[in-house]
């Protein structure tokens, strides 16, 4: 059997491996890279087909050394917490092993291991099960306030009846007011855990919906829009997404004062893990401002219930977004420096037939 043919028809498997391999022939271009690859350089295979790997990994001198190192001995090289570059433009630090091919002879096989990306997924987790039981121990809290609130209001309407047409009548139509809005906010949070009504949905529909209603609230806003027409419809509770976008646009619309910029871009991430479930493909919804950023103290607690950035803000918004999502089975996260913050949303596609025709 040709040993060549052989070796390439072992290629497919090497989607079952959880680590990204590039597959590279004599003049370091691409010719195929597994499923995990597709995943940590958010390419499709036959995108990254034919492509220089410095083109998507950068000249980082560990990359070049290890290339090197491996033509020169005929044998692996690897390297640790070596600095590449990624397609998008983000830096990152991987674990790096090169292997080189004997058929074809020159050929490589590169294999990344992304070190960040596995430390940022155990913190994730972690994060996510403290922010379950700070959300559970809110409602718990909130459930508890709803009584005594509800006499506090009865006894301020019995004041105010007594009071009317007195100077002091005033004081006693506040409490009843603050006793209503915040028997709302109470309410609110309460209540953001329910069974979503599931029907197949464009994306863009909701996501459009909550943009019309944050351009009529903030006419000063810019707000750019980026969209991938060919993700398939679905299935989502579309007025609960109406609800998770308005929420991000309109932090966004505030951390700019409502004068900024807000650019809405919709892709198909590749081998996403949503819920320890490993998804070929997703759709990614990229709602991105050019504010001031978040700052660092509130990062890692910013979709509890109650944290807030701005003065008066209920921090209910984002801890609601972030439920909305989970319950659809997919994931929001954020990153954020002095020139803006993006909200990231990402959702299953679990259409085959699409995937195939994809």
């Amino acid at each position: 059997m040709n040993s060549t043919a052989s070796a390439d028809r072992m290629l497919p498997t090497l989607d079952e491996l959880a680590t990204a391999v590039l597959v590279l022939d004599a003049h370091a271009r691409i010719t195929f890279v597994n499923a995990a690859a597709e995943h940590l350089l958010n390419r499709s295979r036959n995108q990254l087909a034919g492509q220089p790997v410095t083109a998507m990994l950068g000249t980082a001198p560990g990359l070049t050394q290890a290339l090197d190192a491996a033509a020169r001995s005929g044998w692996f090289y690897t390297t640790t917490d070596t600095l590449l570059s990624h397609p998008d433009g983000d830096p990152w630090h991987a674990d790096l092993t090169v292997c080189p091919r004997p058929n074809p002879p020159g050929g490589f096989l590169v294999e990344l291991k992304a070190v960040d990306r596995q430390r940022l997924t155990t913190e994730a987790e972690q994060r996510q099960r403290l922010q379950h039981a700070v959300q559970e121990m809110a409602r718990a809290i909130a459930h508890e306030i709803k009584n005594p609130l509800g006499g506090i209001k009865g006894a301020a309407q019995l004041l105010a009846l007594e009071l009317a047409n007195t100077p002091h009548a005033e004081y006693a139509e506040v409490i009843v007011r603050e006793a209503d809005r915040l028997h709302t906010l109470l309410t609110r949070l309460t209540t953001t855990h329910q069974h979503p009504h599931l029907h197949p949905t464009d994306l863009h529909q909701p996501l459009e919906q909550a943009r019309r209603l944050i351009a009529a609230e903030y006419p000063e806003l810019t707000i750019a829009r980026d969209y991938d027409v060919s993700i398939p419809p679905l299935l989502l509770d579309s007025e609960r997404f109406v609800q998770l976008f308005l929420n991000l646009l309109k932090n966004a619309a505030q951390a700019t004062d409502g004068r900024g910029t807000i650019t809405l871009k919709t892709r198909v991430a590749r081998q996403v893990t949503l819920g320890k479930k490993r998804w070929r493909l997703a759709a990614r919804i990229d709602i991105a401002d050019n504010g001031p950023g978040i700052p660092e103290t509130l990062r890692d607690h910013l979709f509890y219930p109650l944290v807030s950035n701005r003065p008066g803000g209920s921090g209910l918004g984002l801890a609601i977004a972030h439920e909305i999502a989970t319950e659809h089975g997919g994931a929001i996260h954020f990153t954020s420096n002095a020139r803006g913050t993006t909200f990231t949303v990402l959702l299953p596609i679990p259409d085959p037939q699409w995937e195939r025709d994809r």
